[in-house]
């Protein structure tokens, strides 16, 4: 079984995100992800940023070639996870729970007090993971206004089964 070490980010990293994203981005069948939205990727200066923030972590696999990300944003004493993506060919193999793990304890040691996202609401490997972290839906009227935002933004992007989820930080 292949380790993997899960650490911040370093410039070395970034030129791997972009493929691990558009090939994470295939799993998703087209009903919740149009084709035409699975080539699409954060530009490159969004990693470069975070990089240098510290919100964006990679899993290497044993060779320390990079594997998997999270991304996230900071929003005062909240945090958005904008991105968690794993290469299809590692999935399976806890990287998607390391990687969120490691997020949520470095979020908690920040003082954040919730960590929000918005995932597919019928995508299994993403229910299930949300769901093992303690991850609730949220409402519409229970969903800040600036991620209601994105939600909107996303659905008329074409992804229509997107719901908003939370987790608070003790």
């Amino acid at each position: 079984m292949t380790e993997y070490r899960i650490e911040f980010a370093k410039k070395q990293h970034l030129p791997f995100l972009a493929s691990i994203e558009q090939q994470a981005a295939k799993l998703f069948p087209a009903h919740l992800l149009p084709d035409d939205l699975k080539t699409e990727t954060l530009p490159l200066i969004e990693f470069v940023v975070a990089q240098r923030e510290k919100r964006l972590w990679v899993a290497k696999d044993s060779r320390g070639i990079p594997v998997g990300f999270a991304l996230v944003y900071w929003l005062e004493q909240k945090a958005l996870l904008g991105e968690i993506d794993v290469l299809p060919q590692h999935g399976g193999q806890g990287i998607g729970s390391q990687l969120l793990a490691a997020v949520i304890d470095h979020l908690r040691n920040r003082g954040a007090t919730a960590l929000y996202l918005t995932t597919f609401s019928r995508f299994a490997p993403s229910v299930a993971l949300y769901a093992k972290f303690g991850f609730i839906r949220l409402s519409s009227r229970n969903t800040p206004p600036w991620l209601a935002k994105i939600l909107t933004d996303e659905v008329a992007s074409g992804m229509t089964e997107r719901v908003a989820m939370v987790r608070h930080l003790p």
